[in-house]
Parts: structure tokens; sequence; C-alpha cells
């Protein structure tokens, strides 16, 4: 879009400033100095279309860069099914012989980390795995009161 509006801007300085000095446009050309205004004007719209093009390649950039931030950002995130994997091999409990698994994204005192809750063995089992690397962060298990 913003390509379109530069050469646009580029052809209508460029046209005007070759009809300043052919002399068209309902008027002769009676000095250099309307070919000297026209000249300054196409320079003036030039100078528009070259800052267009560069704001226009700032914004590019800020976007692109905003999105290989993003890119990084979840290719370091093991994701939520490798962080219960961590945490039951940590535990030694199979999948299959837990009950009411949970598994969430959470924030404790500024630290990211995978909140894994789960119950197997009349224990109750909690664990933060780190979202990076999917290292055991802490963990803790009770005898589950709830049975």
């Amino acid at each position: 879009m913003v390509n379109k509006k530069v050469l646009a801007l580029l052809a209508t300085a460029a046209l005007a400033a070759a009809l300043a000095l052919v002399g068209c446009g309902g008027a002769p050309a009676s000095s250099a100095s309307s070919a000297s205004s026209a000249a300054s004007g196409a320079s003036a719209a030039a100078s528009e279309a070259a800052s267009a093009a560069a704001s226009a390649a700032s914004a590019a950039a800020s976007s692109a860069a905003s999105a290989a931030s993003a890119a990084a950002s979840s290719a370091s995130d093991i994701g939520s099914e490798a962080a219960k994997a961590a945490a039951l091999a940590h535990a030694g409990v199979a999948e299959a012989d837990c009950i009411e698994i949970e598994v969430k994204l959470d924030t404790d005192d500024g630290v990211v980390h995978y909140d894994v809750d789960f119950k197997a063995g009349g224990q109750e089992y909690d664990y933060d795995i780190d979202p990076a690397t999917g290292d055991v962060i802490k963990y803790d298990s009770e005898i589950d009161d709830d049975d």
C-alpha cells in the first residue's frame, strides 16, 4: 500500500517538473525561476515520498522483530503435555493411574512455570515445571484427604 503511494507521489512530482520545464499547464514557462520552483516542488514531493518509504520500512522491521521474538518465545516453551510428562516421570506415576490431572501455565513471584496438579495412589501431587527446559522447579506431595 505504501509503495503505491510512494510511486504515485514520485510520478506526480516528475510530471510537474517536466511540465514546468516545457512550459505546459496553461502559461508559458517565462523564466528559469518557474522551472526552479517546479523542481523544488518535485524535490519536496520526492522527500515526502522517501520519508513515507522510510517510515514504512521501519514499521515493517518492527513487525518482523516482534514476530521473531514471538517465534523464539514459543520455540522455548515445552508445552503443557511435556510439562505433565516431566511431573509424572519425576513422581514415578503413570498417567493411567492418575485422577484429576490439571496443567496450566502460571506465574508466581514473577516466575513463569507450568503448574501440574494430580492425584494418584492416595497422594496429591503439586509440581512447578520450567516451561523452557522441562526441569522441576519445585514439587510437593501429601496424603489425599479427599478420599
